[in-house]
């Protein structure tokens, strides 16, 4: 018999588990599970055969993160049953028809996809004291054996003398290197099970080829995932060296149950008379649960069951029969139920493929996708008027509007189609900001008190130009300012196409500071095609982040130096112009934009001047200063000075002076030209600068450890102060108060 087998330690993975074995069920193939400290009964049906691990020994503490995956080294003893087997962690899911994958057996007795080999003073899923070789020598392996890094998830092997070999070693390999921490640390530390399966199969000259068996989707590039069409294609970086994957199991990673995860989980219990609640619970905006479920479900993101009741009851009394909506799900139903026509527009694919199955045996629903940019345009309703417009959509591509002025786009829009519309959310401030812009321009408004808030805008017919634009808003001087920023013109007339853009932002530890640091680069105006790659390599901590254009790469172990971790960094990055974003300073949303305006020469540019704040504030006019982090400069250009060189602090001028020569545009640059927001001190956090030259290394790791980072970081992108009106009172004093400043261009030999 072949088949699979997984490990559940608590109800949260047993959920898990349950949904990885409906996963292989899919294709026939059974599931053993272990488990431990949970309850089974209601989903044992689901097992093939469940293994209570309760009385199993580890060396890690039983129920710790270690611990848990330690007990991985008992699924060889404990699936007998099954001739060639699989292990699989419990977050994940099988996506195609594993047939082929069990087949790889008849060549490789025993399995995981390695990628690549670990340089010798290289640390991989061990304590930061010691590199893998050093390791390895301990246990007895020679110096010249080759230790590969590989998918931890997922075990493959066939019974017999290698396997069983190969699984005694990677068992007391646990008890092997828990003693060598012991004699050289003079302290506990906990095993990881990567780096048992690592020497295992190393001490057995095993050599693993990066099989399309099972990969983690978490920094998954070009990922393309649909388990209903069984199709599942990704290229994995850094270990992984750019290599492109087709597998049958996807990994999921645990700690957060994602869109991905659930949407597709959600199809395997469609047809399955179970309710994982764990999955549930996550549920996105205005999703209905089981197959052939009719009606409205309510979570976090819809509008809340007392708005439900309310905006039927409004349809209905004021006689409403055609609808145009920014955002179908649970207010969709409300308009059905009230009898109306809708229109409702969506602009994510793949929740505008759900939301068509979702209405499909409704034809009083129509779902149509659009393109979220400032300036909407929908062809298909060009010659259309509405009774009602509801506007619920996401923020979409505005750049500062993002937070200033939310859903400024879809209101403008409604406004065009319709004499009555109704924003939801209507408390958060963008939301406000953007129906005062209305107001100024004649609209009325009334905020209904309900859950969020809905605030119906009416047209005020006798107002002329009662349509705002962008260029006509209405606001503070601040307001102004900001908004000139985001209407000013770019002259990019000197490239052939807009470059794509890699901002490299390295971190460790400080996760208040990268939040800023990411919403800085969401809020960019740049319209071309770009990127935030993030390289976190503080070991126990992970970063996860789900928002378009930006990925995130955790690193099990610390860079020697902060001169590899940017050039990684940069090495991870696919753009052809490469922006350094450090995560404890400030840029302004026009950075991008104007900096590719000012690379005439496309290979260099930095402005000469920052703002620099301290302690809350911005300094009352611009300091000269060509900091670092200030320029951008083309991938070729860094190939050619050969990069960062491999030092601590100071790495970054020093890469400046490989620079120096003709190509390095360094612009004297106009007060509200200037871009970057320099901050020290005040931030709460360390600063590398301020350790000296080729510095700074243990003193930021013991900074961190006082502070006991560590866990899951969800970025969750926001400024703690609005910078653009800081810097935008600076220019307005400027302006009353000018000094002479000579505004030209030199270029530094």
């Amino acid at each position: 018999m072949i088949g699979f087998i997984t490990l559940a330690v608590g109800n949260r993975y047993l959920q898990m588990a349950a949904a990885f074995a409906l996963s292989a069920r899919r294709f026939g193939y059974p599931t053993i599970l272990l488990y431990r400290n949970t309850d089974v009964s209601a989903l044992a049906d689901f097992f093939h055969r469940v293994v209570d691990l309760t009385d199993c020994a580890t060396v890690n503490v039983p129920d710790s993160g270690p611990g848990i995956w330690e007990l991985k080294k008992y699924c060889y003893e404990k699936s007998a049953d099954f001739s060639v087997c699989a292990f699989c962690d419990a977050d994940s899911l099988v996506i195609r028809d594993p047939y082929s994958l069990f087949q790889m057996s008849e060549q490789l007795s025993i399995h995981t996809p390695g990628a690549r080999v670990l340089n010798d003073d290289e640390k991989w899923a061990h304590p930061p004291e010691f590199a893998a070789r050093q390791i390895a020598t301990e246990v007895g392996l020679p110096p010249d054996t080759p230790i590969q890094t590989l998918n931890g998830g997922f075990l493959m092997w066939k019974r017999g003398p290698q396997a069983d070999a190969w699984f005694r070693s990677f068992r007391d390999l646990f008890q092997h290197v828990h003693d060598v921490y012991r004699r050289r640390l003079k302290r506990a530390v906990a095993v990881r099970e990567e780096l048992c399966m690592s020497l295992a199969f190393a001490l057995h000259g095993i050599e693993l080829p990066r099989s399309d068996s099972s990969i983690g989707i978490w920094d998954a590039q070009r990922l393309v995932l649909d388990i209903q069409r069984e199709q599942f294609e990704c290229r994995k970086g850094f270990y992984w060296e750019g290599h492109d994957f087709r597998p049958y199991i996807a990994h999921f990673g645990g700690r957060r149950i994602d869109a991905r995860y659930q949407e597709c989980v959600a199809f395997l219990t469609d047809d399955a008379c179970v309710d994982l609640s764990l999955f549930a619970a996550n549920e996105p905006r205005g999703r209905h649960r089981g197959k052939g479920t009719s009606g409205p479900s309510f979570n976090s993101f819809s509008i809340s069951p007392e708005e439900y009741q309310w905006l039927r009851g409004f349809v209905r009394e004021n006689g409403i029969r055609k609808v145009l909506e920014f955002g179908p799900g649970t207010s969709t139903w409300a308009f059905l139920e009230a009898g109306c026509q809708i229109v409702s527009l969506e602009y994510q694919d793949k929740w505008y493929r759900h939301y068509r199955r979702e209405f499909a045996e409704h034809p009083q629903v129509t779902i149509l996708r659009y393109d979220n940019d400032p300036e909407l345009q929908i062809p298909e309703l060009d010659d259309c008027k509405f009774d009602l417009a509801f506007v619920d959509s996401p923020v979409g591509k505005l750049g500062v509007l993002y937070k200033r002025f939310a859903r400024i786009n879809s209101c403008e829009y409604v406004a065009s189609r319709t004499d009555t519309w109704i924003l939801h959310d209507a408390r958060r401030e963008g939301e406000r900001n953007t129906l005062s812009v209305f107001e100024d321009k004649g609209w009325s408004v009334e905020v209904i008190d309900k859950g969020a808030g809905m605030a119906i805008a009416r047209r005020d017919s006798s107002h002329v130009g009662a349509t705002p634009a962008l260029g006509g808003l209405q606001a503070d001087d601040c307001c102004q300012a900001s908004l000139a920023r985001l209407t000013r013109d770019y002259d990019h007339s000197h490239w052939d196409r807009l470059p794509k853009v890699s901002c490299q932002c390295i971190t460790y530890g400080r996760t208040q500071l990268l939040d800023e640091a990411v919403e800085s680069f969401l809020l960019q105006d740049y319209p071309g095609d770009k990127e935030l790659v993030i390289l976190n390599d503080c070991p126990n901590l992970r970063i996860e982040c789900e928002l378009p254009e930006i990925r995130v790469i955790n690193l099990p172990y610390r860079m020697k130096t902060i001169g590899e971790k940017r050039n990684a960094c940069v090495a991870l990055c696919t753009g052809e112009i490469i922006f350094p974003w450090d995560d404890d300073d400030i840029h302004l949303p026009h950075r991008i934009s104007y900096s590719l305006q000012q690379m005439t020469n496309h290979r260099y540019y930095k402005s000469d001047s920052l703002w620099f704040w301290k302690n809350g504030e911005v300094s009352p006019e611009p300091k000269k200063a060509v900091a670092h982090a200030m320029g951008c400069w083309s991938v070729e250009f860094f190939d050619e000075v050969g990069g960062y060189p491999h030092i601590q602090s100071g790495q970054d001028m020093a890469l400046e002076e490989l620079f120096k020569g003709p190509s390095r545009y360094v612009e004297q640059t106009r007060p509200e030209d200037i871009y970057y927001i320099y901050r020290f001190p005040g931030t709460g956090s360390y600063h590398l600068s301020a350790c000296g030259y080729g510095k700074g290394y243990e003193q930021v790791e013991s900074f961190v450890k006082e502070r006991a980072v560590s866990g899951t970081h969800i970025i969750s992108p926001t400024w703690r102060q609005d910078y653009l009106a800081m810097v935008d009172n600076a220019v307005s004093r400027l302006r009353i108060c000018p000094k002479p400043t000579a505004v030209g261009a030199r270029s530094e030999g």
